[in-house]
């Protein structure tokens, strides 16, 4: 129901979701068109709403005026002229990197650091 909110559903990751950092990590496939999602309203148990922040893994370029990818804030046709077009997206959009945990996994695992050719 989450990743409806923002795109067309496509995949959960059940390995990581919802641990210390109260996160859940979706597929969700987005019309690069329109704006990107910054927040949803899910309804929580007892009828009440609230908000959760959206934010992207890989994101290429877009726009912090109108939240569209595929240009950046210097090419903005919605805010061309404008002498001080206020900022709606920041850097805040973009996740930080997964962190994998175990070690069949592609990466080094959640707190083990690679070996360097020397120790320093």
């Amino acid at each position: 129901m989450i990743g409806k909110k923002i795109g067309s559903f496509i995949q959960l990751d059940k390995w990581d979701s919802m641990e210390i950092d109260k996160s859940l990590r979706i597929r969700v496939l987005i019309d690069a068109r329109k704006p990107l999602t910054q927040k949803i309203k899910l309804k929580m148990r007892g009828g009440q709403e609230d908000f959760a922040e959206v934010k992207y893994e890989k994101l290429p370029l877009f726009c912090y005026y109108c939240g569209k990818l595929g240009h950046g804030t210097k090419d903005c046709d919605e805010f061309f002229g404008e002498e001080s077009p206020q900022k709606k997206y920041g850097e805040w959009l973009k996740a930080s990197p997964w962190k994998f945990r175990n070690e069949g996994d592609k990466q080094e695992p959640k707190g083990q650091e690679k070996s360097c050719a020397r120790k320093l």
